[in-house]
């Protein structure tokens, strides 16, 4: 780390006593960015968009399990973003954004990473004649700041434990020139800060030694001097001393010709709907190895070792395990339930949640999302004190701004000051993207399409994971509270990019690869414009092959009139679309690897340069074989067992014969149970057809087999193949045998017993319950369902299992009680 005079002069201030030891963790990417906060909101969604840092087994609920396993959970991460492999703590902060003074929209400010500082501070620190300092315990976290705070309400220096809250709020704008030196501040700065505006927050550091989180963070309290000083009585613990430092790269909006800092005021503001700077906050949940920390607090701090003393390497204690910027970048949030609103980046209409801009001086009001004003009331009140600047501030447009700035010229802690950079890692982060800002409309596409039924004539391709970055569809994205699978394909169409995914309901993402996502089980979220379909969920995708809406769903304007003269359905393939029949009534298995040799499918093959699923299929079926597999666009291939074949993702080639359906890849199948499928378009619209007349043109809709991955039946969302066990069952409920079953049945019956699960199985059994424990996934659902022949109702010990509409109503539930609940 570079280091000033500035920096040098305030190591050895008598305002801080003895040098102290400290030792620095450098967060790279954050793992996710998320409406999340296990403190403040365990379980429910936050009011707030967050940027998480740390340990990647993050989740909601966190704190509704007890302190050993809340640990434990920090503990099973797999990886972390933060550069010291021992911890595995989760550190997150509201993210900053940029409101464009002409168009009034919001756009994510890029920041360079979070930096962590453990300091060795306060009476308690060895150094300063104290017994030492207490590793936090497992099960610890604590926060610092309010999310709505909006004004400065403590006469300075006072010592209380509000007024101590506020001086930790303290930041720097960096500038790195002679002619406009950097300078420190509380709330925002009152110039374009061209190196960077570092928001810096320092937490309590004195605990009652009982309590490992109480609310209100009841069971800590900040040092007497916010720093350094003393603890009482009632909190006799001393902790190491917690610095957060986040620098937003502000400038970019600058040089992007977005903002004007000499005719423009400021256009910053917090996700928590804060333009007054007052309500940034931050939260730490505890994942250390403790004893690892406990050494390095205890023995890091030679004072003949000056990379110990003061430039804090965390290289320089021989107890971490420093890693690199790479392995921590690339460390991203394991596959939790964790609420994502997507289209984070903007430009937004509004700010993700309900966060209105409130701009005090009274603490800001929490509102629900169902009863969220465009337009904050005005509250009463005046701030009590604030503290003049000391500074020659740059006379702009910035400085007279109604949201009040207060600045001081001196810092009181041994730490980077204004002019000294975070990291040379961070500085690179943020020279890297100090790039021009583009702005991007977020509106859709000016193709407008109206909902298909059961998703219409799109070609499913299944559901898939997705992470905060890089996106599995990284192309093109937008929100719609109308969203359907039809509007998002169509987009995604118009933009010339080959697939959709539709994702959290109402989020919709474009791209041409799917790259390594992984298949999922857990697209389960009604789509915000067709509560009947599925729009993805938690960072998950339901991904069709992008193509434009039929000639009746053009516009929402090009039928005036429609007059039904037939209406009957025709079974698609769930994973490919099809000029009819495509895939005819095929019943689509999955896309599995395949090899030289031997291959997935050993018994038959052909090629073909006018090869469809539909005459692979038909061909295997007519060889007695039960599966059919298409690849490479033009080959066949046959079998009786996929074997060992592993689930893919790259099931990506046109079909030499329907260049809209996807016909595998290289050593990639497309797989479906083998039947008599018609290879002629003819002869399946004979046998069934779905002809909708209407005034202005005909069309024929295709929709999903009821026994296929993306069909639904009544009352049910199809979730997988499970294999069971007979001694202990997935789904122990509540069971019932009925030789006229179906899945519709099925479903309705758990439903109404209350069972958020139903499991068919047998061809004739039905299994309820709500929770499928460590089941795993099966590829050998085959047999028929005794009600239905045409769907499959599990196998032997094979459940075909669905989410019943209690799970809906649930989940809707919980959506609207606690979706937007008040967050730090």
């Amino acid at each position: 780390m570079l280091k000033s005079p500035a920096f040098s002069m305030l190591v050895a201030s008598a305002t801080i006593g003895a040098v102290n030891a400290f030792f620095k963790v450098q967060c790279s990417l954050p793992i996710v960015q998320e409406m999340i906060d296990p403190i403040i909101n365990p379980g429910a969604v936050s009011g707030h968009l967050h940027t998480v840092h740390g340990g990647n087994n993050f989740g909601m609920d966190l704190r509704n399990v007890p302190t050993s396993r809340t640990y434990d959970t920090a503990r099973e991460s797999s990886c972390t973003s933060c550069q010291v492999a021992q911890d595995l703590s989760n550190y997150w902060v509201p993210t900053l954004y940029f409101k464009d003074p002409v168009a009034g929209t919001f756009t994510k400010v890029p920041n360079g990473g979070l930096l962590v500082y453990y300091l060795d501070r306060g009476d308690g620190d060895v150094l300063n004649g104290g017994k030492g300092l207490t590793a936090f315990p497992p099960g610890f976290r604590m926060l610092s700041g309010s999310s709505m705070k909006r004004s400065l309400q403590y006469p300075p220096g006072q010592g209380s434990q509000g007024e101590l809250a506020e001086r930790s709020l303290q930041g720097s704008c960096l500038r790195y020139t002679t002619s406009n030196p950097g300078y420190t501040f509380t709330g925002w700065p009152t110039t374009d800060c061209e190196a960077g505006m570092r928001a810096q927050l320092q937490f309590p550091s004195c605990w009652d030694g009982v309590n490992t989180y109480l609310a209100g963070n009841a069971h800590v309290q900040y040092l007497s001097g916010m720093d350094n000083g003393a603890c009482t009585a009632a909190f006799p613990v001393y902790l190491p001393h917690l610095f957060f430092e986040v620098t937003w790269d502000i400038h970019s909006f600058v040089t992007s010709g977005q903002w004007n800092p000499a005719t423009q005021p400021w256009p910053f503001v917090y996700s928590n709907g804060d333009p007054t700077g007052f309500g940034w906050h931050g939260d730490f949940y505890n994942g250390w190895d403790v004893p690892v920390l406990q050494n390095a607090i205890d023995h890091c701090n030679d004072p003949n070792n000056p990379d110990q003393l003061t430039a804090g390497l965390a290289s320089a204690c021989p107890y971490l395990n420093v890693t690199t910027s790479a392995a921590a970048s690339a460390c991203q949030i394991k596959d939790a339930e964790a609420p994502q609103p997507l289209g984070i980046q903007g430009p937004l209409a509004a700010l993700p949640g309900c966060n209105p801009l409130q701009y005090g001086p009274c603490d800001a009001t929490s509102y629900p999302v169902t009863n969220c004003p465009a337009v904050a009331p005005t509250c009463s009140g005046a701030n009590v004190t604030t503290t003049s600047s000391t500074m020659s501030a740059t006379t702009s447009a910035v400085s007279s701004t109604s949201v009040k700035a207060v600045t001081t010229s001196t810092v009181s802690m041994a730490i980077p000051t204004a002019q000294t950079s975070m990291s040379s890692t961070a500085t690179m982060a943020l020279t890297t993207k100090a790039a021009a800002t583009t702005s991007k409309t977020s509106t859709a596409s000016a193709v407008t399409v109206t909902s298909l039924p059961s998703n219409g004539t799109l070609s499913f391709v299944g559901c898939y994971t997705d992470q905060a970055s890089p996106r599995t569809l990284s192309g093109y994205t937008f929100t719609d509270n109308t969203m359907t699978n039809a509007l998002c394909s169509a987009t995604c169409a118009a933009k010339g990019y080959m697939y959709a995914g539709s994702e959290y309901s109402n989020e919709c993402y474009c791209g041409n690869s799917l790259g390594d996502a992984t298949l999922s089980t857990w697209c389960n979220g009604p789509c915000a414009g067709d509560s009947t379909s599925i729009c993805g969920g938690t960072y998950k995708l339901s991904v069709y092959k992008a193509s434009g809406p039929s000639t009746t769903a053009t516009t929402k304007t090009s039928v005036t009139t429609t007059t039904a003269t037939t209406i009957t359905t025709s079974a698609a393939s769930a994973s490919t679309t099809a000029s009819l029949p495509s895939n005819g009534t095929l019943s689509f298995v999955g896309c599995y690897t395949d090899q030289a040799s031997p291959r997935t499918l050993p018994g038959y093959t052909f090629t073909d340069n006018t090869m469809t699923n539909a005459l692979c299929a038909a061909t295997c079926a007519a060889k007695g074989y039960m599966y059919a597999g298409s690849e490479y666009s033009n080959e066949c291939y046959c079998g009786n067992s996929l074997g060992d074949a592993t689930l893919s993702t790259w099931c990506n080639g046109p079909c030499a014969g329907d260049s809209k359906s996807t016909c595998g890849g290289t050593y990639k199948l497309s797989v479906y149970k083998a039947s008599g499928a018609s290879t002629t378009a003819t002869t399946a619209a004979t046998t069934k057809s779905s002809v909708v007349t209407t005034s202005a043109s005909t069309t024929t809709t295709t929709v999903p087999p009821t026994g296929s991955v993306a069909s639904p039946p009544p009352n049910g969302t199809f979730v997988g193949c499970y294999t069971d066990d007979e001694c202990s069952p997935i789904l122990s409920g509540y069971t019932f045998t009925d030789d006229r079953m179906t899945n519709g049945l099925c479903a309705t019956t758990c439903a109404a017993k209350g069972f958020m699960y139903a499991g068919t199985e047998f061809s004739n059994e039905c299994y309820c319950g709500n929770s499928l424990g460590n089941a795993t996934l099966s590829t050998s659902c085959t047999g028929t369902c005794a009600g239905d022949s045409t769907t499959m109702c599990g196998g032997t010990d094979e459940l075909s299992v669905y989410k019943t509409s209690v799970a809906a109503a649930r989940k809707h539930k919980r959506a609207h009680m606690q979706r937007f609940s008040r967050s730090l």
